[in-house]
């Protein structure tokens, strides 16, 4: 593996949405991805895969995004990993504004997502670009 990639772990319910997110970040540049499409696994991958950061779905089963953003926001091992909320439950222009309570002040991009804004959220938080550039 290329220590050079960005790891980004993306924690999400819907599987066609992982698959077509995934697909669209790998064509931005090198960069190593891991997908949970299972909730209750996301903090032990989260451990296992040490991300750079952690794209989080809010609306899954149970433990839902809020659920799982608190635990890693208290977990000694992950609480310093930037995590972007990724959801429905806000439009483009929400994510503009104010930060959501939700959120816990964490960026977010609304779905359906605008790539060039998800990517840009990234490298605001890791602080390089993805193009390899």
């Amino acid at each position: 593996m290329d220590a050079s990639k960005t790891k980004i772990l993306i924690i999400d319910d819907e599987k066609e949405f992982t698959d077509l997110l995934q697909m669209n970040l790998r064509i931005r540049g090198p960069m190593q991805l891991r997908v949970v499409n299972h909730s209750d696994e996301a903090v032990e991958v989260a451990r296992q895969f040490s991300p750079d950061v952690i794209l989080l779905d809010i609306i899954m089963p149970a433990p839902d995004g809020c659920d799982v953003l608190r635990t890693l926001e208290t977990d000694p091992e992950l609480k310093e990993i930037p995590i972007i909320i990724v959801s429905a439950l806000v439009t483009n222009d929400e994510t503009t504004g104010e930060p959501h309570p939700m959120t816990s002040g964490r960026p977010v991009v609304a779905k359906p997502v605008k790539i060039a804004r998800l990517v840009g959220a990234i490298e605001d938080v890791v602080g390089h670009s993805l193009t390899g550039h």
